[in-house]
Formats: C-alpha cells, structure tokens, sequence
C-alpha cells in the first residue's frame, strides 16, 4: 500500500494506487512535475471516490433505462402504425379480390412506401371501374341493337386486348347483321318473282 505509493513517488513515475492511512482505504494519484525535483500527489478517500463513481454508474444506468424506454415506445408506435395500416391495405385487396370495386381505397400520408401502396391500389381500382364502366356502355348499346359504337377511352397494358375484343365483336355483329340483310334482300326478291310468276 503505503509503502508502494511512496516508492512510486520517489521513482518519479505516474500511477493511481490504492492506500491504507490511519486504517482508512485511500486512492492515491501521482505524477512528476516537469522540470523540478517535484510530484504532485492526489489523495482522495475511496468512499468518496466509491461514492461518486457509483453515482456516475447509476446516472448512465437511469440514462440508459430512459433512452431504453423511449425507443421501444417510439418502436411501438411505428411498428402499431406500419400494422394497422398493413391490415387496412390488406383488407381492401381483399375486398377487391372479392369483386368490391365502390369501397374507396383509405389514402395514407406517411410518406414511405406504404403511401406509394395504397396510392397505387387507389389508382387500380379507378382504372377498374373505368374499364369495367366502358365494358358495360359498349354491350349495354350492342344489347339494345346499337352496332355503330366504338370502345373509347384509354386501354393500357393487357387492358388493350379487352378493346380489340369488343371491337371485333362489334365488327363481327355488324358483318352478320349486313349478312342477313342481304340475304332478306334476296329471298324478298325471290318471293317478289314467284309472286309475278303466279
């Protein structure tokens, strides 16, 4: 103890060593002053030293059990957040798969991905009813004996071949109808010559 510390000092090195005086445990610091024959000697007792550094430890350990709280409850809440809203989209889709197209998609404003998700889901079922809108036009009039429509609007992607279908049928009507009109043309003129013949 005691002893070590002095030959410390004598040797002019630089330690922390701990001490015995007067029965009390004593932390020692030391270290050579520069250019003089001299060192300078800390002495602090260890239940001082004990006492701050414990409160130092229990200072971190309370700032680290705060900051530990804080952040799962910030986790929580995004992670609450990102699921309910995961269950929202999943529910409309399932609702579209179910052949829901009126239900309006519930639009987020979270600015990730998840806005960019219902966004798109939004934008596929107002294409959806479009189409199916314009479908349900063109084969209302071709039902109702209109054959002069056209498919209008814009079809995208492999909704293109949904327009080249009705476009063909309503060429293929038009062909049949010009083709029985024709054919009523031609057994009202053999009927009209049987008639003279008579």
């Amino acid at each position: 103890g005691y002893d070590q510390v002095y030959d410390g000092v004598i040797s002019t090195s630089t330690a922390v060593q701990e001490a015995v005086i007067s029965g009390e445990k004593t932390l020692m610091g030391y270290a050579p002053i520069q250019g003089t024959q001299w060192s300078l000697l800390v002495q602090v007792p260890k239940s001082d030293y004990a006492l701050l550094v414990n409160r130092a430890i229990f200072m971190i350990a309370l700032a680290a059990l705060c900051l530990l709280t804080l952040s799962l409850s910030v986790m929580y809440r995004l992670s609450h957040s990102i699921s309910t809203s995961v269950k929202k989209v999943t529910r409309r889709m399932v609702a579209l798969s179910d052949g829901d197209l009126q239900t309006e998609v519930d639009q987020l404003r979270s600015r990730d991905e998840l806005e960019l998700l219902t966004a798109t889901m939004a934008s596929t079922v107002s294409s959806m009813n479009l189409y199916i809108s314009e479908i349900q036009r063109v084969l209302s009039h071709i039902a109702s004996g209109k054959l002069d429509i056209a498919p209008q609007g814009e079809y995208r992607g492999d909704f293109s071949r949904i327009r080249d279908a009705l476009e063909h049928i309503i060429f293929s009507l038009n062909e049949t109808m010009c083709d029985f009109k024709a054919a009523a043309v031609r057994v009202a003129r053999v009927a009209e010559n049987l008639s003279d013949q008579s």
